[in-house]
């Protein structure tokens, strides 16, 4: 885990044992399904934060899509140009960022 300040991002320096966080929700968010459908993409899973809370974040291939959550379970995204492509797989990053931490200070997981 890092903390991302205005950017620039900050890892534990104190050592393992020493680093610490706090879970405000009951489980972590689990992806189960990425389905695809032109310049949609709509992500599956358990467990994703409460979206009144969080804002959801999804990049692919270093582009940004639009998101919308629709449920706890349920994240739809849409690339307004298209879904990127090329001959190299990669996985969507889904972030979670919590709306109400002191301006310039993030943390995602």
């Amino acid at each position: 885990m890092k903390v991302d300040v205005d950017g620039t991002k900050f890892a534990c320096q104190a050592g393992a044992t020493k680093c610490t966080y706090s879970q405000v929700e009951a489980a972590s968010p689990d992806i189960t399904s990425v389905n695809l459908t032109g310049a949609k993409v709509t992500i599956i899973g358990t467990s994703f934060p409460d979206k009144t809370k969080f804002d959801a974040q999804v990049t692919y291939k270093g582009v940004s899509a639009s998101s919308a959550y629709t449920s706890d379970t349920t994240l739809e995204v849409t690339f307004p140009k298209g879904l990127p492509f090329s001959k190299v797989a990669a996985a969507p990053v889904l972030i979670f960022k919590q709306k109400t931490l002191a301006a310039g200070v993030t943390i995602a997981y």
